[in-house]
């Protein structure tokens, strides 16, 4: 996901996509007031139905923050013990809707705890930030950006819950045989989750540069932590994440591509067309049963069956049974599915002249 921004702000950005079919939520950025009626939304060439549009703050939706805090001792003890400090009160600060995933990188990549927002108030994770510390002479940054990746395809992703990486760092990848920033990027990509960049002040400018593209790339940001300023920069990019819109959409079924799809929302009002990729690979239970709208013969031996949704299993001749009124049962001697899965051709041996129920099993 890249960035576009003009002088007057008017553009928006694509921060993320998550899809759990049939529903498509994308957040995006932006001080303009966007109006349903200005949005159109696609997964490839299919348009998707509009459901709701809201800034994220109203919704009743949580994020899970993955926090990543370099250990390496280039970051100076002061401002370490200041970043610290920081953490522990943005932990204490989140919703009970919340969850935060603390990681530590360094010589080794660890999960320090994984804790709801309830959880978080209780000063257990509070006394775990402050006793961390920072003296690793290695910095594994995208091993740890990449296994934060593969982490999140677990629960939070299962549910449809806002993902979003705060990655704390001087910006130096120092190590051998790990993942490199490619295969980060691959991951991340994957796994639909922005990483929103914070340096530390003693990172070099060509560091900020090159994480600053990284995070951007992947639709987030990069903050520069001057001292005594982290629990500002941290509080900032929090509320940029809630200040976001969620424009909701719906496709016309659950069925998913087990992959990557081309994304794209459109504002009519001003022409712009953001794109991306998205994994297309999870889904809901489709609680509600299809009926048949319509059941209508075409020529002496067919009857054309719509469906008031895609269904599976429209084209087995075995699915389908004629009622007469006389306790005749008539069976198609062949089905044929059209495309889409919403109609389907019943080819009989003989349709004599009367009234029928049709039975749709399976």
């Amino acid at each position: 996901m890249g960035e576009v921004v003009n002088t007057a702000e008017q553009t928006a950005r694509l921060e993320q996509v998550v899809l759990y079919m049939p529903e498509a939520r994308f957040y995006f950025g932006g001080e303009r007031e966007a109006k349903a009626e200005e949005l159109r939304a696609f997964i490839g060439d299919e348009e998707l139905s509009f459901v709701s549009l809201e800034r994220f703050s109203r919704t009743d939706g949580g994020i899970c923050y993955y926090v990543l805090l370099d250990v390496s001792a280039s970051i100076t003890k002061e401002e370490f013990d200041g970043i610290k400090e920081a953490l522990a009160g943005f932990a204490e600060g989140l919703s009970e809707r919340d969850r935060m995933v603390l990681i530590t990188f360094g010589e080794q990549v660890q999960t320090i705890f994984t804790e709801d927002g309830a959880a978080l108030k209780n000063g257990s994770a509070r006394e775990k930030i402050l006793a961390l510390e920072n003296t690793d002479q290695k910095t594994l940054l995208f091993e740890a950006i990449d296994r934060m990746a593969e982490l999140s395809d677990g629960g939070t992703a299962r549910s449809g819950m806002r993902r979003a990486a705060f990655v704390i760092t001087d910006g130096e990848d120092i190590a051998r045989g790990k993942a490199t920033r490619q295969e980060a990027e691959r991951t991340l990509k994957e796994s639909g989750v922005p990483v929103y960049g914070f340096t530390v002040s003693g990172a070099g400018k060509e560091a900020e540069d090159a994480f600053g593209e990284f995070s951007r790339e992947s639709g987030g940001t990069l903050t520069i932590l001057e001292p005594g300023q982290a629990a500002e920069g941290l509080a900032a990019v929090k509320e940029r994440l809630m200040n976001s819109w969620e424009a909701v959409f719906e496709a016309d079924s659950n069925r998913v591509a087990n992959g990557m799809v081309n994304v794209s929302l459109e504002f009519t009002d001003t022409g712009e067309k953001k794109q991306t990729q998205a994994m297309q690979n999870r889904w809901q239970a489709d609680e509600e049963a299809p009926v048949v709208l319509e059941a209508v013969m075409e020529g002496e031996k067919q009857l054309r069956v719509t469906f008031s949704e895609a269904v599976t299993g429209a084209d087995a001749a075995e699915h389908y049974e004629l009622s007469a009124a006389d306790g005749q049962i008539l069976v198609p001697v062949y089905a044929s599915a059209q495309e889409g899965g919403t109609e389907a051709v019943l080819t009989f041996d003989a349709l004599p002249a009367g009234a029928y129920e049709l039975h749709c099993t399976g």
